[in-house]
Parts: structure tokens; sequence; C-alpha cells
């Protein structure tokens, strides 16, 4: 992936983290472990199409600023590819210093 691919799909996830703070509603998904998991459509021009993204954000993490992940999956993954007890497991260990986490679907062909 070029580097101008990669930073749009960055840029691409740090407007969806924003846009899923502002936006989001009570009662969201959660996953068994307590964090809110939202998946919501971002439209890119840089990419030339709606990307999904899946937002998580832990039960533990403090209102108001709060450090972000974006995660970029690699070829073959996609927004919810990584989305597993282990990852699930490790935010819930990091308690009030869990970030928000964005994975951004690049594709198939992404990198």
């Amino acid at each position: 992936m070029s580097a101008g691919r990669v930073l749009a799909v960055t840029a691409l996830a740090a407007v969806a983290v924003a846009a899923f703070l502002l936006l989001r509603e009570p009662g969201s998904t959660a996953d068994p472990r307590g964090a809110s998991v939202e998946r919501i459509e971002v439209q890119s021009d840089a990419v030339g199409r709606t990307q999904p993204v899946s937002v998580v954000v832990s039960p533990d993490a403090p209102e108001g600023d709060r450090p972000a992940l974006v995660f970029l999956h690699g070829r073959g993954g996609d927004d919810e590819s990584e989305l597993d007890g282990a990852f699930f497991d490790a935010l819930a260990e990091l308690g009030e210093r869990a970030p928000v986490v964005a994975f951004p679907d690049g594709g198939d062909s992404s990198y």
C-alpha cells in the first residue's frame, strides 16, 4: 500500500473515532467484558467508497480526552477480524489507560 493510501486510511479512522465519540448513542453493542463496539460507515473520497470502521471503547475509559489507536490489520483482515477474546482481554487489562481503538477496513488488497 502506498504511503498516501496509508495516510488516507489512518485519517479516515481518526475521523471515524471522532464521529463515533460525538454521535454514539447509549446502548451500543458490547463485548462480554463490557467494552462498547460500534460499526460505522465513513465516506472516503481518498479511496473512493464508503469504508466500514469498528470502534471500541473500554468500559473503564474516563470521559473527556482519551488516547486513540488506529489498528491497521493488514492484508486479508477487515474491520472485525481482530475483535476476539485476546483483544478484549488486553483492553480490559489496561483499565483506565485503554485507548479508543478504531479498526478501519482497508479492503481486500490493503496491507
